[in-house]
């Protein structure tokens, strides 16, 4: 799972959003060889009504931004394989204050344009008060989770307006 607590929790809770659901889900194994460590592509894959996603879990405590070189280019064209493929792949950003928590999501795609747009501005990241306007996902209780479900939905649409 992730390195830190915060990512391994949200990773742990995505795993079992997909397993309440009824969703085939995968976690994608870091594997080590020797002393070469062989990062996975992306965090996880899912199924369900026959549509496959890839997900990359990223977690953070920071408020103020997400910067985009926490998704690596390796993980970027696994997903933008995903989707060349016929699937879809979204980077879902988990902010953590406490026992406040947000949960974000972005295709591959719209992720891409948004580095693009930022990048022309000088940015390295999306500013905290972008990042309220995107889309989130909806936590839930008993056992802790979060409705990803939005994720397979065909009519999800991901043009963020005003960004």
């Amino acid at each position: 799972m992730a390195k830190n607590a915060c990512g391994y929790s949200f990773e742990k809770e995505i795993a079992t959003s997909g397993r309440f659901y009824g969703m085939h889900i995968r976690k994608i194994p870091i594997t080590q060889y020797a002393s070469v460590k062989l990062e996975g592509v992306y965090d996880f894959y899912a199924i369900w009504n026959g549509i496959p996603v890839a997900i990359e879990c990223k977690a953070t405590r920071t408020e103020s931004s997400f910067p985009f070189n926490r998704v690596e280019k390796h993980q970027l064209d696994a997903l933008q394989e995903m989707v060349n493929s016929g699937g879809r792949a979204y980077i879902l950003i988990n902010i953590r204050r406490g026992r406040k928590q947000t949960a974000y999501y972005l295709s591959v795609e719209e992720f891409t344009r948004l580095r693009n747009h930022y990048s022309k501005q000088g940015r390295k990241s999306i500013p905290l008060g972008d990042m309220v306007k995107l889309p989130t996902l909806e936590r839930c209780q008993n056992p802790t989770r979060w409705d990803i479900r939005v994720l397979f939905n065909t009519e999800t649409s991901q043009e963020i307006e005003g960004i």
